[in-house]
């Protein structure tokens, strides 16, 4: 009698853990607070900003001003309009310090790679996406290129630096990891 009472007990400890274990599927949540954007070349103008920062505007390396940069796109009135909508609307998505509106980052930590997801409310046009399992370096960083020409680049410790570059330009966040607790 006393063996059956403790094969149930054990058996429905095990049946409590189980579901309990699928679901940890993440190792750490980094909540990426630190962001910065930096464009394509555009007629040999760079532009973009970051979330301690004012946006800014370059031409071979140079600090010119919005006006200039934008002279030398030979856009219509409409597009041009459009187009400093756009910047508008990047510049607003820096300026976001809502916690709830900031991407996060959960990861599962491999011996030898990371995998996980970014949880985004589409700032920078940036949806929430899973991220692949990637193979760390020796220091660590992970690197992988996936065939929609995007590159991701991680790197997790007790921050995250977390770097995806494709033809909208590059984008780094950066933020403080914890234990993830579901």
């Amino acid at each position: 009698m006393i063996k059956n009472i403790t094969y149930i007990k054990y058996t429905l400890l095990l049946l409590f853990l189980i579901p309990s274990i699928a679901f940890a599927q993440f190792d750490k949540k980094c909540f990426l607070k630190n962001i910065l954007y930096v464009s394509p070349s555009i007629a040999g103008c760079v532009f973009g900003g970051s979330t301690s920062g004012e946006m800014f505007f370059k031409l071979n390396n140079v600090d010119i001003q919005i006006d200039e940069c934008l002279s030398r796109l030979n856009l219509s009135e409409k597009n041009l309009k459009k187009f400093k909508n756009d910047i508008s609307k990047i510049e607003r998505d820096l300026k976001i310090n809502d916690q709830n509106q900031l991407p996060i980052l959960l990861v599962r930590v491999h011996k030898d790679g990371y995998s996980g997801k970014v949880i985004s409310k589409r700032m920078l046009g940036i949806s929430s996406f899973e991220i692949p399992y990637m193979k760390k370096n020796l220091e660590g960083i992970a690197n992988i290129f996936l065939d929609n020409g995007l590159t991701i680049n991680l790197k997790v410790f007790e921050k995250a630096s977390l770097k995806l570059i494709g033809g909208f330009g590059k984008i780094s966040l950066q933020g403080k990891c914890l234990p993830f607790i579901d």
